[in-house]
């Protein structure tokens, strides 16, 4: 502080010659807490079945939990003399995965979609036996069929990569299924995911009612066991998450009843 003097006196004039004050540090805002990916997982599933004289087709029916964009996969199989040279055709609006034939007494579809419009529980679809594409002429025949939802897959109606949005992988994740003939082994491939957090469908398939056991080896867990109740075909679904690394071949194994032709399918898809 200094005095100055005016002609009416004396006054006292501040100044300060104080250092500038220091800023305080910025706050460092709070980071963050990452949104975790979602799980795929199983929401329901439904089974139908032919009557034990036969039909030209298989009448399904969207299981409890269906709702829009859930991934839906679908199986039908039948078995008789001659329909491994048939065909099974599937609904439309419906993506054919694979139709394997083993013998001449065996052909097994698998296929999906992804729910839609007016999709909802109890909602019916039906997959024709023909003997070609055209279906022309119906084969009657004796089957069974399911169908599976799951939940955060990816919804594009496609194969290709985990940056595709396509619900089904490709390359060596792309479906693969295998034929066994005469066997109490039903034989599902080996497949390697393009992404961890793959979910992953094990199918297997077998002529007759031979109540077909769990996988024989994990990541695998059993969705259902269920055989047409006259003379089959039997039908066990599995699933699991699966990591980005090979995943070896899966066995189921018979419970009841002879040898016979089977297939085993294996399916991985995209996650959301």
């Amino acid at each position: 502080l200094i005095n100055a003097t005016n002609h009416g006196g004396t006054e006292t004039v501040g100044i300060c010659s104080c250092a500038p004050e220091t800023p305080g540090p910025t706050p460092t805002p709070p980071t963050p807490t990452p949104t975790p990916a979602p799980t795929p997982g199983v929401i329901g599933s439904s089974t139908e079945d032919t009557i034990s004289s036969g039909q030209t087709n298989l009448e399904q029916f969207l299981p409890d939990g269906t709702a829009d964009g859930q991934f839906m996969f679908a199986e039908a199989m039948i078995q008789g003399s001659g329909v491994g040279s048939d065909v099974i055709v599937v609904p439309p609006g419906w993506t054919s995965l694979a139709l394997t034939s083993c013998g001449p007494d065996f052909l097994q579809s698998i296929s999906y979609r992804i729910a839609a419009g007016s999709d909802a529980p109890g909602t019916p679809y039906g997959w024709n036996f023909c003997t070609d594409d055209t279906c022309a002429t119906p084969v009657t025949a004796v089957g069974t069929g399911s169908i599976t939802i799951f939940s955060s897959v990816a919804t594009g109606t496609c194969a290709g990569s985990p940056s595709s949005g396509c619900a089904i992988q490709s390359g060596t994740g792309a479906p693969a299924c295998e034929c066994t003939i005469h066997s109490t082994i039903v034989t599902a491939p080996s497949i390697t995911p393009l992404t961890a957090n793959s979910l992953g469908i094990v199918e297997s398939g077998a002529v007759g009612n031979v109540s077909l056991g769990d996988q024989a080896s994990p990541p695998w867990t059993s969705i259902f066991e269920h055989a047409n109740p006259s003379t089959g075909p039997d039908n066990r679904e599995s699933w699991g998450l699966l990591p980005a690394s090979a995943i070896g071949a899966s066995t189921s194994t018979y419970g009841s009843g002879a040898a016979s032709d089977n297939i085993g399918c294996v399916v991985s898809t995209n996650p959301l």
